[in-house]
């Protein structure tokens, strides 16, 4: 008999002879017989644990978990932590953001959608707004957010005593309190962009009910703010009397989810640079803002640069009203033609902002026949001044007028040019030593273009001057302060050509800028233009509710801006935002401010988690 079968012999049945069997048959194996068998069971093993592993990932996925600590650098610090106060300093307007809840919001898409909202519904005539708030918003002390809480709020900001910057958007809009969660808004007059003026922070009224005007500014909650948003405030942070950061907790309350960035700290710097070492030393993990001028500073190795859309643009306002050679159609056009938008973004924003031909960026005219796109054309700029009876006068039309002209040519560019000493810059001067043109008056054709003292726009100036130059436009630079620049200049509209920027909202109403209403200060229609049909446009466009309508109202508006080149517009620039390439969920191409970069924060993450599908 054999050994196996004698083994088998003896061996009782049962899991523990069972096992005791297959020790001793192993035993009396050869050993090339169990290095084959330990070779297979290893391959089977590992081939069964990789199919197993593999149908895990394949039946789950990466999600985000609650946890972690994001801290961004901001130059700036806080003076008021307080949605009626805020939007007069961007550090406020970030951590406001971040603690208070508005109405309504922005997603992540840039539309407009509930926060503190549960519906809404508005009357026929348009004029009346009902709005119901969501039974589940807390403020971060417990108390429940209420109708109460929105009416406060607004009556603070409608108050001229408290100087909310937010005022003018409410000076025609009753207020009143249906039920403890509603809200009715009465207005004047139809106004279809109405909801996106409630994106403002509620205040709790039981904290702030009793604060006089007087001692508003004071009072404590503006450094230890209660609101209702995802980030519940802890401390602020202080070396040597000076705020150092401000500590955020996560709002596990909130009503639209805990957001999963347990810890949110705001550095705050005295200057960019200094944002930009501790980027780079790992001390943060975000900017709040970059500038173009330090985009070769920062480590890009595990940081995302993201570049984000704002609804802010740059133009040439052209006066017509001031210069007799502005109102001339045709001097407009070449103005615009002889513009390289390109160059000024390349050189100046190292390609970092988009050209615009018209003041509404969301909604395009490429699918608008008549749309002329009047950029770089320097030949096309000089045949329509020859059209509008503009010769260009060389070296060699000079040597052939007769003394008295060219005497007379002198004295009138000597007096020329002893206004623009008193009135410009050192490096404004108007250059000369090439070909220019001339009206029938041997009047050469100038242009001063005034602007304020802000870096960027200096350096966009200069190369407007010698674009136009360069076409033959003899330009001056009128280069003040902006104090200045408000007070003589745009508030009596004394000027022939304004570089100058303007902010829309994501829903814009552009008659502020174009509507012939507001042409004189405060308004802001800085071409001082005067349009019947345009005009008539942005009233049906303020009350148009159809979206396809309304879109081609404003597509028919800037179709009529495009034929009367009241502006040339120049650039929309991007909003550089860096941050660290551990935060995912960050959704941002375009928003409305840069405070609202946080308006889904909640939605961030810098933990994972495996969940299955």
């Amino acid at each position: 008999m054999s050994k196996s079968k004698k083994i088998l012999t003896n061996i009782k049945t049962g899991p523990r002879f069972t096992l005791i069997f297959l020790n001793k048959l192993f035993d009396n194996l050869k050993y090339y017989e169990r290095l084959l068998i330990l070779t297979f069971s290893f391959i089977f093993l590992t081939t069964a644990s990789w199919f197993l592993y593999n149908q895990y990932l394949e039946k789950s996925q990466i999600a985000p978990a609650h946890g972690g600590t994001y801290i961004e650098g901001v130059v700036g610090s806080p003076e008021y932590i307080n949605p009626v106060l805020s939007s007069r300093n961007q550090t406020d307007q970030d951590i406001v953001e971040l603690v208070f809840s508005g109405l309504m919001k922005y997603d992540e898409n840039n539309n407009l959608v509930n926060d503190v909202v549960s519906s809404w519904s508005v009357s026929q005539d348009k004029t009346q707004y009902t709005i119901k708030l969501r039974d589940n918003v807390y403020f971060h002390d417990q108390e429940q957010l209420t109708a109460e809480d929105v009416i406060f709020t607004l009556n603070l900001i409608k108050n001229s005593r408290y100087n909310s910057p937010l005022r003018a958007n409410w000076t025609t809009t009753e207020v009143s309190q249906k039920s403890q969660n509603e809200v009715i808004f009465t207005l004047k007059e139809p106004f279809t962009p109405f909801l996106h003026n409630l994106t403002f922070g509620i205040l709790p009224k039981h904290i702030w009910q009793d604060v006089s005007p007087q001692d508003f500014l004071l009072f404590k909650a503006n450094k230890a703010p209660i609101g209702s948003g995802p980030y519940v405030f802890s401390r602020l942070d202080h070396s040597n009397g000076i705020t150092q950061g401000i500590v955020l907790k996560a709002n596990k309350k909130y009503h639209l989810n805990q957001p999963f960035i347990e810890n949110i700290r705001l550095s705050f710097f005295n200057s960019e640079e200094a944002a930009i070492q501790a980027l780079n030393q790992g001390n943060i993990m975000g900017i709040n803002n970059l500038s173009y001028q330090n985009l070769d500073k920062i480590d890009l190795e595990n940081t995302n640069l993201l570049e984000i859309s704002l609804p802010r643009s740059f133009a040439i306002f052209l006066n017509s009203y001031e210069s007799e050679q502005i109102a001339n159609d045709q001097v407009r056009k070449a103005l615009a033609w002889a513009t390289c938008k390109d160059e000024i973004i390349d050189q100046i924003f190292a390609g970092k902002a988009k050209a615009i031909y018209s003041p509404m960026a969301n909604i395009p005219m490429q699918e608008v026949e008549d749309f002329k796109y009047r950029n770089c054309d320097p030949d096309k700029a000089r045949e329509l001044l020859k059209d509008a009876d503009y010769k260009l006068k060389d070296s060699q039309s000079e040597a052939d007028e007769s003394d008295q002209d060219q005497d007379d040519d002198n004295d009138r560019e000597d007096r020329d040019q002893d206004q623009s000493d008193s009135e410009t810059e050192p490096n404004a001067q108007l250059n000369q030593d090439q070909p220019y043109f001339i009206d029938e008056n041997k009047d050469p054709l100038k242009i001063v273009l005034t602007l304020p003292d802000y870096p960027k726009l200096i350096e966009t100036a200069e190369l407007l001057k010698k674009q136009w130059e360069s076409t033959g436009i003899l330009t001056e630079l009128e280069v003040l302060s902006i104090g200045d620049l408000q007070n003589s200049k745009i508030e009596g509209r004394n000027y022939q050509a304004l570089l100058y920027g303007e902010t829309l909202k994501i829903d814009p109403d552009p008659r502020a800028y174009w509507h012939s209403s507001y042409r004189k200060a405060p308004g802001q229609n800085f071409s001082n233009y005067k349009s019947e049909a345009v005009d008539e446009l942005l009233d049906k466009g303020k009350e148009e509710v159809n979206e396809d309508l309304r879109r081609g109202i404003y597509q028919e508006f800037q179709l009529e801006l495009n034929k009367d080149v009241p502006a040339i517009f120049l650039y929309s620039s991007y909003y550089l935002y860096p941050i660290s390439a551990k935060v995912k969920g960050v959704k941002l191409d375009f928003i409305s401010d840069s405070s609202k970069r946080f308006g889904n924060i909640h939605r961030w993450y810098i933990e994972e988690k495996r969940e299955i599908r």
